[in-house]
């Protein structure tokens, strides 16, 4: 009976045990409410103030300083103001930002550990900013920076982040950051340069960015983890060589870069490879990428918008795909690319195979050259396409040239692979025309018209391949020479012909914009005679167009009109 009470009184006392544990879980969770608001997103807004207020971020005037651990996020709101974090971390979940800055100016972070968020620090549109003192460890991205300059950064340590630094741009000035060598990734130099001329990067370099530099090597480093290994924008005559760059967003990017040489890199598990990047008026041209290893890359090399750069003797081999030429609306022509080895690239792209070859509706597919005339590139599945090629007399040419896509072929396929190891730097050609043609649109006018039918009549300052013109936008209408536009609607009108030389290039006019008013008659129309003599020159063929101004005076309201040419 005893041992029974005893059993009893046992369980009442476990039993309250757990009820108190209860109470105290419902009591802490309780309390707790005002913890994980403070220590979720918290706002800097622009008025000043900190939201939540229970946040703890002391303000002093526009200095504002962490007072202990923050788990979650901080987002600035408010301009020229100083966020310190005291030697505190922010500890996220794997994703958003740390410390967020969208369009704001003049913001200072300092002496914060950040860790274990999708960006570090995040830099968006904003420009005269301050990083400086920062520990950024275990993020996917450590420093992200996009469409933003004239930030300065100054003793950040960045740590076993995915990726350390990723800086992104399409203009002027978005590359353009002050990031001196106190600043490091993975425990080396951060060797980001604006405008240095005639030197050498250091064999400690961890990061690199050339930005509008002149005669700069690069050579013998190994450079992992970033947005990009090594990053060329608006610089010249700069040598990439004997360098190992492995698993960055992008192993070397060229942007609006001329006359650089990127050779006998070991370039692996990147996004993408080598991309050569232009956009109007940074085009990149006349580059040399020979005797590399490109490979296990998404996508080996990329040709975007840039023209008259040569691709030599590289071994491209089990990327996604092994060169992507992109043309939209600038130029991507006239690349002249053979003696490369393109082996088990495995993206299959209907009509092209293992190169994709791609622009957009409003140019003609860009042309580029895929031999020197007598050898062209070893291409693996060269059998399986073609089983009835036979080799051209023991010359190790194939007598069925490769077929990429419309406009690029190669001529003249070689049997064997390129042995890369004794590729030496490719002259470049003597003459290359990288200059579009002009094109001025002589008629119509900017003026009213009180007819349908409007002459078309322009001058373009070299021979051409094509010629097409664009009315309101629409795609590009095929023509050989001066034409009518006719059954034109009443209103507004605008219109750009285009043409490309026999080099590639593709030239616009400036638009023209006019009016038909057909609604009210006139007693006079003008109509324009033209008429075109080709003049040829030792220099090249210059289109001279002669025109007059003829006044018909119409007798009859129902007399016929006519367009003489």
């Amino acid at each position: 009976m005893g041992k029974t009470f005893l059993v009893l009184g046992m369980e009442k006392i476990a039993l309250m045990f757990v009820l108190l544990l209860f109470l105290c879980s419902i009591m802490a969770s309780v309390s707790g409410i005002k913890i994980v608001n403070a220590d979720g997103t918290i706002y800097i807004r622009a008025d000043g103030s900190i939201d939540p207020p229970t946040a703890p971020i002391k303000r002093a005037e526009n200095i504002y300083t962490l007072t202990s651990n923050i788990y979650g996020s901080i987002v600035v709101e408010r301009d020229n103001i100083v966020i310190d974090g005291g030697g505190y971390t922010l500890q996220g979940t794997g994703t958003g930002n740390g410390i967020g800055l969208s369009g704001k100016k003049n913001v200072t972070i300092k002496n914060f550990e950040i860790n274990q968020f999708g960006n570090g620090i995040c830099i968006e549109n904003s420009h005269n900013n301050t990083i400086i003192g920062n520990n950024l460890n275990n993020n996917d991205c450590g420093l992200f920076i996009m469409a933003s300059h004239f930030n300065i950064f100054k003793n950040n340590q960045l740590f076993n982040n995915r990726r350390n630094i990723v800086v992104n741009g399409g203009y002027l000035q978005a590359f353009t950051q002050y990031m001196d060598t106190s600043n490091t990734v993975n425990g080396k130099l951060v060797c980001y340069w604006v405008e240095e001329k005639d030197k050498t990067v250091p064999s400690e370099a961890g990061y690199v960015a050339l930005v509008r530099c002149e005669s700069i090597k690069v050579q013998n480093l190994k450079l992992t983890g970033n947005g990009q290994g090594i990053l060329l924008f608006s610089t010249k005559d700069s040598t990439i060589t004997g360098n190992i760059i492995k698993d960055n967003d992008v192993g070397i990017l060229i942007w609006g870069s001329l006359n650089n040489t990127i050779s006998k890199n070991v370039v692996a598990n990147n996004g993408h490879g080598i991309r050569i990047d232009g956009i109007y008026p940074l085009y990149s041209r006349n580059n040399r990428v020979y005797g590399n290893s490109i490979t296990n890359n998404d996508v080996g090399i990329q040709i975007f918008d840039s023209s008259n750069n040569i691709i030599y003797g590289n071994h491209i081999a089990n990327n996604s795909c092994g060169i992507h030429i992109v043309e939209l609306g600038g130029e991507a022509a006239n690349n002249i690319i053979h003696h490369n080895n393109f082996i088990n690239n495995t993206a299959y792209v209907p009509g092209s195979w293992r190169v994709i070859v791609s622009w957009e509706m409003w140019v003609p597919p860009p042309r580029n050259i895929w031999d020197d005339g007598k050898e062209g590139n070893y291409w693996s599945d060269y059998i399986t396409r073609y089983p009835n090629a036979t080799e051209i007399d023991g010359s190790g040419v194939w007598n069925t040239p490769y077929i990429i896509s419309e406009n690029n072929q190669d001529n003249h396929p070689l049997v064997n692979p390129v042995n890369i190891s004794g590729i030496e730097i490719p002259p470049f050609p003597a003459a290359l025309d990288a200059t579009p043609p002009a094109i001025c649109i002589l008629s119509p006018e900017n003026k009213t018209y009180t007819v349908a039918d409007v002459l078309l009549m322009f001058s373009v300052s070299e021979p051409t391949s094509w010629i097409g013109y664009s009315l309101d936008g629409q795609s590009n209408v095929t023509i050989t020479g001066n034409t009518i536009l006719t059954g034109l609607s009443d209103g507004y009108h605008s219109l750009i012909v285009y043409a490309m030389d026999t080099a590639g290039n593709t030239g616009a006019s400036v638009p023209v914009y006019f009016t038909i008013k057909t609604q009210q008659s006139e007693s006079l129309s003008p109509l324009w005679v033209a008429t075109a003599t080709v003049v040829t020159a030792t220099s090249g063929a210059i289109l001279l167009v002669y025109f007059v101004k003829v006044k018909k005076t119409i007798m009859k309201a129902n007399q016929p009109k006519h367009h003489p040419l």
